[in-house]
């Protein structure tokens, strides 16, 4: 062996040993945000198990008439918001009063860092689709800038269902019935 291969072994094995580490860094906190664009070629369900239907709307008199005629509601593309369940004492903290109806401040849960798992816009049909995974959420519907929504309190979904259930979701504070 030559001179040069010995101090090139030599330089290689100073690096390759300068790398180890006796204990390497672990980061455990990653948290993803899943944000879901339903399709406008979508109209029925393509998942096996969860939720679909369509967002609607509902404002103004929505109560049977003599006439026989009735009121439909509007189909809209607001947002859904699905967190973890173990937030419900948060979200309920976030809760604030607007008009007589509960809403919840979505930037105020953004602020504590409590972030949605998925944030699901439905088509231009209003129409939305979620798999759950079989875990479990709480649901939110962004009825108005920053301001979530369900009539009841947020809507828990989701669980050990291997069930696909039509749930169209109502924006229904400024109806009545």
């Amino acid at each position: 062996m030559s001179g040069k291969n010995i101090l090139l072994g030599l330089i290689l094995l100073v690096v390759v040993c300068s790398c180890k580490k006796e204990q390497v860094p672990i980061q455990d906190d990653y948290y993803f945000s899943f944000d879901v664009k339903i399709s406008n070629k979508i109209t029925e369900p393509t998942i096996i198990n969860g939720y679909y239907g369509h967002v609607l709307e509902y404002n103004g008199n929505f109560m049977p008439s003599t006439d026989g005629e009735t009121k439909k509601p509007d189909t809209v593309r607001n947002e859904l918001y699905l967190y973890e369940s173990s937030y419900l004492e948060q979200i309920q903290e976030a809760k604030v009063q607007k008009d007589g109806t509960d809403f919840y401040d979505l930037k105020k849960l953004e602020k504590n860092d409590i972030k949605p798992k998925f944030i699901v816009r439905p088509n231009k049909s209003g129409f939305y689709q979620i798999d759950t995974n079989q875990n479990e959420y709480l649901l939110l519907i962004e009825a108005r800038k920053n301001l979530g929504y369900y009539n009841g309190g947020p809507l828990k979904v989701g669980g050990n269902s291997n069930q696909l259930r039509l749930m169209n979701m109502k924006i229904d504070y400024n109806a009545t019935f």
